[in-house]
């Protein structure tokens, strides 16, 4: 009897532990897959989703958002559910295949990985409402829409403060829930802006575009609206509104009818801000617009003392004065956000490196600061439409001036729509001969060079100038650094100057040698360089050249005096 009594307790015990679930109560529930994740290829556990945990239920896990066939990434459309910070014991669909994301599935805990998936035609892209139910052991799609007309939108681009920033755009508002209409108020610079689905916070593939390249603003005029999604199988342009001026505005997008419409609220003037302290000569000078939205840009040249300074909107200070300061101590040489106060206290910057020549910069729409000494010692050109194309590496150095024009950089040049490579006819100007960290682009994407007058360095835009169809061939451009000026001249005869440099020299190897021959006159120099690199001979032309060279592969240069440099491979085999 008593070993009865014990085979009872004990097979009451196993029976409790067999009845136990496998898997605790999780306290978090989280979404990982393609669709959330930020980095490519694979998925990281710290891009992982939390779902909402229902207040009454601890069973239920709610998840209210937008999500997207992600195709840059691995496994772009599917997602499982974790229950802490790494790969176990996550929530799959308990069958064998992957399942759609829709309608009820049975879920199970651990397994075989499974997952749910969104489709690669783009179908399941939007808004989801779903819920996952760690009793009933199941996954609720309770609502799918498209949302092609969301709760909200974003303007983003150059032309508005937040620039092309897609993780921080300007919210647009919906007064009506009922009606897809959105607004946004605010000063609209020059540039070029588009329109962004919440699907596109973090990149770039759900936009609302022009229906036309660089579409000029046409104030108080709807004009029309294209929905874009990138990697789909409608285009995908990706045109942009271009605007030209400074101005207070009201943009209203109207997604029932897919128009734009921009309506002036009034114009901005100049303000009136002066630079004050010890650090300026005689106490204070009043600050110059800019070239480039005079409006809100606002600059100092000239010499800083040892000493400090701040912004000031009086000449003299009195009860209405308001200063813009860092927000905490700094130094002149610096690029920051400043603040606004009224306390004539309050410190401002720091001049620990006193100098002829500085440029402080100040915007009073994004209220950004950037103070430097100035000294460009070179400057170059690179492009599509330049003979080097988007090589860096081999841009095309600029002419110095001297004298009154030692900022002054000239260009002689051709540029023309090359026949292969990328934005064939478009250029800009380089500092230094890599992409970063100083450029000199156009005032607003794709100006014509003929007719352009300013230059910016403070966008944060990668504008560019364009060459003509109709204008290729000889340019003699001149940049003032210092005052941000661009200048080009355009020479109509000369426009079939690089085919006849290129289509007149040969170049030929044999027996050890480089020989080069060209009856151009205009031909003035030979460079021969290394694969590396390296430039292992130089001379002047003359009519028939040779140039002895070890055994090896070279990239040889014919310089001409009104011409881009015509290259060419050879081998050099004894």
């Amino acid at each position: 009897m008593r070993t009865d009594y014990f085979k009872k307790i004990m097979l009451t015990f196993i029976a409790a532990l067999l009845l136990l679930p496998m898997f605790a109560q999780p306290e978090h529930v989280y979404m990982i897959g393609g669709p959330t994740n930020k980095n490519y290829p694979n998925w990281l556990v710290e891009h992982k989703v939390e779902l909402t945990k229902d207040a009454s239920n601890p069973f239920l896990f709610h998840f209210k958002g937008h999500l997207a066939y992600n195709w840059r990434g691995d496994e772009a459309g599917n997602i499982k559910f974790l229950t802490q910070n790494d790969w176990a014991n996550g929530y799959h669909p308990n069958y064998s295949e992957n399942q759609l994301l829709t309608g009820t599935t049975d879920i199970r805990q651990g397994g075989d990985d499974t997952k749910w998936f969104i489709p690669a035609d783009r179908t399941g892209d939007g808004y989801y409402d779903f819920t996952l139910n760690t009793q009933d052991m199941t996954l609720t799609v309770n609502e799918f829409r498209h949302d092609l007309n969301p709760e909200k939108i974003y303007v983003v681009g150059g032309a508005v403060p937040c620039g092309w920033n897609n993780n921080a755009p300007e919210l647009m508002t919906r007064p009506n829930p009922e009606v897809a209409v959105y607004t946004w108020t605010g000063v609209i610079t020059s540039g070029d802006f588009k329109f962004l689905h919440p699907l596109s916070i973090g990149n770039w593939d759900f936009g609302y575009c022009a229906t036309t390249a660089n579409e000029p603003l046409n104030y108080g005029t709807a004009q029309n609206l294209v929905f874009e999604v990138r990697e789909s199988s409608t285009p995908f342009d990706d045109f942009k509104f271009s605007s030209t001026q400074t101005a207070e505005c009201t943009i209203t997008v109207d997604l029932v009818n897919m128009t734009m419409t921009v309506t002036k609220n009034g114009e901005l003037y100049a303000q009136d801000i002066w630079i004050t302290g010890t650090a300026i000569p005689g106490g204070k000078a009043k600050l110059v617009s800019d070239n480039v939205d005079p409006m809100i840009n606002y600059h100092y040249y000239g010499e800083l003392l040892a000493g400090e300074y701040k912004f000031a909107t009086t000449e003299t200070p009195d009860a209405t004065t308001k200063y813009y300061v860092p927000a905490s101590a700094s130094d002149a040489i610096s690029d920051l956000t400043v603040v606004e106060t009224s306390d004539a206290n309050a410190v401002g910057w720091t001049v620990s490196i006193p100098d002829d020549l500085y440029k402080v910069k100040f915007n009073t729409l994004t209220k950004k600061y950037k103070g430097w000494i100035f000294g460009v010692e070179k400057i170059y050109i690179v492009g599509g439409a330049t003979a080097i194309g988007w090589d860096a590496g081999n841009a095309i150095e600029l002419t110095r001036g001297t004298g009154d024009e030692i900022n002054v950089f000239t260009f002689d040049g051709q540029l023309r729509e090359n026949a292969d490579g990328s934005e064939r006819n478009k250029f800009k100007f380089l500092l230094q001969k890599d992409w970063g960290p100083y450029s000199f682009h156009a005032p607003v994407q794709d100006q014509s060079i003929t007719g352009a007058q300013y230059f910016t360095d403070h966008k944060n835009d990668d504008y560019k100038w364009t060459v003509d169809a109709d204008k290729q061939g000889r340019y003699v451009i001149k940049l003032d650094a210092l005052n941000e000026t661009i200048e080009a001249t355009y020479f109509p005869d000369s426009s079939t100057g690089f085919d006849a440099l290129n289509q007149a020299a040969k170049v030929f190897a044999a027996n050890g040698k480089v020989f080069v021959q060209c009856e151009s006159a205009s031909v003035s120099t030979i460079e021969i360089f290394s694969m590396d690199g390296r430039r292992v001979a130089a001379q002047q032309f003359k009519a028939s050249t040779e140039i002895c060279l070890p055994n090896g592969f070279y990239t040889v240069k014919i310089r001409s005096n009104h011409s881009n440099p015509v290259t060419t491979k050879i081998s050099i085999l004894k």
